[in-house]
């Protein structure tokens, strides 16, 4: 009995057939999981390789924007070295002009220079000077304006006496206003 499995026992070519049957779904499964497991590896490397071009991409995009900074500083350099040239340049030509002037004029000219800034120096300071006595000026006269209550007093009095000797007032409105 143990080399062939006969026909006629159903019950052992059942149980095969079931064995087969779930052997068949069990490599069913396998493959299954398989291509799966495939298919999740091949989306990882497509991510993996999605991440390398985005990186990729951001690097470029870094790099792009390094040159272009770098190149406005040198933009930036270059106007400011032109300027500074420039710049040196007029200062050059300004002091060989003062020296071709100093050279042709002389020491009388110089003397003449030095006697004009004097003169203006002189004007100037006697314009600061009466600017400063009209300043006076004005305060003394503002401040006559206002009197104190002592000296207002004592010009009432004159007023008055000057109006009773005259006969507009008695001796009796002299004494009155005199005490109020």
């Amino acid at each position: 009995m143990q080399g062939k499995p006969r026909t006629t026992d159903y019950r052992r070519t059942f149980h095969t057939r079931g064995q087969q049957q779930q052997l068949q779904q069990q490599l069913l499964q396998q493959l299954r999981e398989k291509q799966q497991q495939q298919q999740q590896q091949q989306q990882q490397q497509q991510q993996q390789q999605q991440q390398q071009q985005q990186e990729e991409q951001q690097e470029e995009q870094q790099q792009e924007e390094q040159q272009q900074e770098e190149q406005q500083q040198q933009k930036k350099k270059r106007r400011q070295q032109q300027g500074d040239n420039q710049q040196q340049q007029s200062m050059q030509a300004f002091a060989s002009s003062i020296r071709s002037l100093l050279s042709a004029e002389g020491p009388a000219e110089i003397e003449k220079l030095n006697e004009i800034k004097s003169k203006k120096k002189e004007a100037e300071e006697k314009k600061e000077l009466l600017r400063k006595q009209l300043l006076a000026e004005k305060r003394r006269r503002r401040n006559a304006v206002h009197k104190t209550p002592k000296e207002m007093d004592s010009e009432k009095e004159l007023l008055l006496r000057k109006l009773a000797t005259k006969g507009r007032l008695g001796k009796e409105g002299l004494a009155r206003l005199s005490v109020s």
